[in-house]
């Protein structure tokens, strides 16, 4: 997982105070950074805890939300300066020593974990171009017909939603890997298929069930949280629809099948090599647009980012499970 970090220009750090050079003694890594300027900016009295979270959120992938600062055994406040949170009126030392206490149980730097979650569908439920070579490299987008939603007991405003899914990989998940995340024997690709759009005007409707007269069943709720939140899809060899799985929760006492580590840093050249793609999705989520994300994608494992001119970008993200 990768965790976009915030690109701050040098004119809104202070250049009035006491110049200042830190260590921060991370508790997540055990390590200490030392630093005395940020973007060619000295670091001074004048700065505030905020400006200090700010910098260090891009020196360490920690975002500021994550973070806190302790000096003298006490939490310094983001809003207050740096000379006012150390000095108590007394003479701000060259030299300081904070200690970045690291929340790990929240996002970002916890997502998850999940449970994947097998959706009901078949591959007659999905209309797919011809999915070619090309197709497979840079992903594609699939119809669902207002009588396949039917036969889940879903109805929509129009007569199909369309769903995007990005580029294909192979599968590389052993027998109990595949058993433990719903991997049919025979799939061979594998793609992230993001929200529809439209989502919202998905409703359940039990009538349209054939098994109407027993009650509703799971297969309009799965089906939605599909739609409306996105999930994997398994392709067989020849590009045919195999399974579909959604993410839910994981029951209480079990660990989850799809996991992510901890946020490496961004490089915003990816962000502009794969917004040309239209790569980026928005969230819909709720727990997660309540933390403040609005975007997002799904890294294919080992994914190389190309520059415009079709050569990889100098640096790249290191994921080698996506």
């Amino acid at each position: 997982m990768g965790s976009t970090l915030s690109f701050e220009a040098p004119g809104d750090f202070p250049t009035t105070g006491q110049p200042l050079a830190l260590t921060v003694q991370c508790s997540h890594t055990g390590q200490g950074i030392c630093f005395a300027d940020h973007m060619g900016q000295q670091v001074t009295g004048d700065w505030t805890v905020g400006h200090l979270h700010r910098v260090l959120e891009s020196l360490t992938g920690v975002h500021r939300q994550c973070q806190r600062l302790m000096f003298g055994g006490r939490c310094l406040e983001a809003n207050g300066t740096i000379q006012s949170a150390i000095s108590r009126g007394e003479a701000l030392p060259s030299r300081l020593k904070l200690f970045m206490l690291v929340d790990r149980e929240s996002f970002p730097q916890r997502l998850g974990p999940f449970a994947p979650v097998p959706v009901p569908v078949v591959a007659e439920d999905f209309v797919l171009p011809e999915v070619t070579d090309e197709l497979q490299r840079c992903g594609f987008y699939w119809e669902m017909g207002a009588g396949a939603l039917a036969r889940h007991g879903l109805r929509a405003r129009a007569d199909r939603v369309f769903g995007q899914v990005s580029p294909l990989h192979p599968i590389t998940a052993d027998l109990a890997q595949r058993e433990d995340f719903g991997v049919p024997k025979d799939a061979r690709l594998l793609a992230w298929s993001y929200p529809v759009a439209d989502w919202e005007s998905l409703e359940s409707d039990a009538y349209l069930l054939e098994s109407w007269d027993s009650g509703i069943t799971d297969s309009d709720s799965l089906l939605k949280s599909f739609l409306s939140i996105g999930g994997f899809l398994y392709f067989d060899a020849g590009c045919r629809v195999t399974a579909a799985t959604t993410v839910g929760r994981v029951p209480t006492g079990c660990e989850g099948g799809l996991t992510f580590s901890e946020p490496k840093r961004w490089e915003r050249e990816w962000t502009a090599a794969l917004a040309e793609q239209g790569r980026f999705q928005a969230i819909t989520m709720k727990s997660l647009k309540d933390a403040g994300v609005k975007m997002y994608l799904w890294l294919r494992p080992n994914e190389v980012i190309e520059a415009s001119d079709g050569n990889p970008l100098p640096r790249q993200p290191a994921v080698p499970h996506g």
